[in-house]
């Protein structure tokens, strides 16, 4: 069962999130701060990560956990989510390794597809010989 680390400020998504896709049969994880998201990323070794841009003033951004992530596990795929998805934070996103960029709000039937088409991609069933 793949298990997924949400990285989010915002409590209520944390919740919904992590209650649409743990009703999907993934394990989930959260984190409400660049830090904490810093800590369960190296303590779980999620399969998946699901990235905020904004994390809140006193915080690194996404952009910069990200660069973190790179560095520790550069084959998990990490989506960076922002309400505010400017092109050039798209690329930005993309530059630092980012797998995806989502834009915010996401529906829940959106975020299950993007989630199974990330986890497909990074582990992709090997074909009968």
């Amino acid at each position: 069962m793949p298990t997924i680390l949400i990285v989010d400020d915002d409590p209520g998504l944390l919740i919904a999130f992590e209650t649409v896709l743990g009703l999907n049969g993934y394990q989930v994880r959260t984190a409400a701060t660049a830090g904490a998201g810093l800590q369960t990323f190296e303590r779980e070794q999620p399969d998946l990560v699901l990235l905020d841009y904004h994390l809140g003033a006193a915080q690194p951004d996404g952009l910069e956990v990200l660069r973190r992530f790179r560095r520790q596990r550069p084959e998990v795929p990490v989506m960076l989510m922002s309400a505010y998805l400017y092109e050039a934070t798209r690329e930005a996103a993309l530059a630092a390794g980012a797998s995806a960029c989502l834009e915010k709000p996401l529906t829940l039937h959106g975020l299950k597809q993007c989630v199974a088409q990330a986890l497909r991609h990074a582990n992709p069933v090997p074909h009968a010989a």
